[in-house]
C-alpha cells in the first residue's frame, strides 16, 4: 500500500509534561471528529457509544483523557479483540440508515482504507470479524493496522460507498494491550462490514488509543455508590438512601440555600412534595481525590422531578464530600451547582 493512499485525520492530544505523565487520546481515521461522533449515533442512537474516557487527576500517571479500568477490567479487556463486539453493535437494516456513512466515504475520493475478506479461510480464528493479523499486537502495532491493506485491500473509500456496495453491520471493538514501553493502553475501532463486488469484507473506519489509568479499589467503590445512590432516588429506595447518607448530611443547592438530610428525606417519602421521576449520573465524569479516610467526588447528575406539581428536568454538577466509618464510606454533605443547557 502507498504511503500517500490513506488520507488519515491524526486527533493527537500532545503534552510537554514532566515524566510519568504521558500524551494520550489518539485517532487515527479518514473521518472527522464530528463525523465519528455521529457514528457512535448510527451504531446505538439511544445510547451513543463512546470509549468513556475521563479526565486524568493529579497522581494519575498520564494527563489528559483517559481510560479508567480496575486491574480486573484490564484483565478483562486484554484478549477482548479476539471477541468483538461486546460493547456497540447495529445491524444494518436499510441502506438509508448508513445513507451519511456513504455520503462520507464518497466524499474522501483519495482516501483508501485496509479491508479483510470475511470469507477467507482462517479456520483457526474465532470469529470471522477478527482477522489473524489483528491478534496479539502491542497497542502502537495495531493503531498500525490504519495504514495496512489487510488481505482483501487496500479498499477506495469511494467503493465502499458506492451504490452497490451494500452494508451489513457497524461495530466498535475494545480491548487493552501493551504500547511499545510495556504501558497499558486502551484501544478501541470502529468497523464496518459491506458487500462489495459480491465479496464480505470487514474494514476499519477507525482506530484510537487512550493511556489506562488503574482504579484502586477505593475509588472503584466510591464511584459504585455515586451510581448506587442515583439509582436509589429514582427508585424510591429509602433504605439505600440512608445507608448512603450520613445523619448529619446536609446539601447546598444550586440557589445557595441547605436543606438537611431529615428536611429532603421528608419531601420525597413522607409528604411526595418531590417526587424523583429519574436520575443519571454521568459515570465518564466523576472523578474521586482521596484524603486517607475521606474523599472529595465530583461529577455531574441528570434528574427529572415533580416538585409541587411541576415536572422539571435539570443538570447539576455536584461534589459530594464522604467519610470512612467502621469499614463504610457515608456522604456528610454535598454541594450543588446548575449547568446551563
Amino acid at each position: 500500500m502507498r504511503s500517500t493512499s490513506l488520507v488519515l485525520l491524526s486527533l493527537t492530544i500532545t503534552l510537554t509534561v514532566t515524566a510519568p505523565a504521558r500524551a494520550n487520546s489518539t485517532c487515527l481515521s479518514m473521518l472527522t471528529a464530528d463525523q465519528l461522533r455521529e457514528l457512535d449515533f448510527m451504531i446505538v442512537p439511544a445510547h451513543p457509544y463512546s470509549a468513556h474516557l475521563s479526565e486524568a487527576v493529579d497522581g494519575d500517571a498520564a494527563q489528559g483523557a483517559v481510560r479508567r479500568l480496575t486491574k480486573a477490567d484490564i484483565e478483562k479487556l486484554r484478549g477482548a479483540i479476539a471477541h468483538p463486539f461486546t460493547g456497540a453493535v447495529r445491524d444494518v437494516r436499510s441502506q438509508e440508515q448508513i445513507a451519511p456513512l456513504k455520503a462520507w466515504l464518497n466524499a474522501n475520493p483519495s482516501a483508501e482504507l485496509p479491508a479483510w475478506d470475511v470469507t477467507a479461510a482462517e479456520s483457526d480464528m474465532p470469529s470471522a470479524w477478527v482477522p489473524r493479523a489483528w491478534i496479539g499486537r502491542t497497542a502502537d502495532a495495531f493503531l498500525h493496522l490504519m495504514k495496512e491493506p489487510g488481505n482483501a485491500g487496500p479498499i477506495k473509500a469511494t467503493t465502499l460507498g458506492a451504490a452497490t456496495s451494500r452494508g451489513d453491520t457497524l461495530g466498535v471493538t475494545q480491548h487493552t494491550a501493551a504500547d511499545s514501553s510495556g504501558r497499558d493502553a486502551f484501544l478501541w475501532s470502529y468497523i464496518y462490514r459491506a458487500t462489495v463486488g459480491g465479496r464480505l469484507l470487514t474494514t476499519l473506519l477507525a482506530i484510537c488509543k487512550a493511556d489506562v489509568v488503574t482504579m484502586s479499589d477505593e475509588e472503584h467503590e466510591l464511584r459504585a455508590l455515586e451510581q448506587e445512590l442515583a439509582h436509589a432516588w429514582a427508585t424510591r429506595d429509602r433504605s439505600t438512601i440512608e445507608r448512603i447518607l450520613a445523619r448529619e448530611w446536609a446539601m447546598t443547592t444550586p440557589d445557595g440555600a441547605t436543606a438537611s438530610r431529615v428536611t429532603v428525606l421528608g419531601a420525597t417519602f413522607d409528604s411526595n412534595a418531590r417526587i424523583v421521576e429519574g436520575m443519571t449520573t454521568d459515570d465518564d465524569g466523576v472523578t474521586v481525590t482521596r484524603f486517607d479516610a475521606a474523599a472529595v467526588v465530583r461529577g455531574r447528575t441528570v434528574a427529572t422531578e415533580v416538585l409541587a406539581g411541576t415536572r422539571q428536568t435539570n443538570t447539576v454538577r455536584f461534589t459530594d464530600f464522604f467519610i470512612k466509618r467502621e469499614g463504610a464510606w457515608q456522604i456528610v454533605a454535598s454541594h450543588q451547582t446548575s449547568v446551563v443547557p
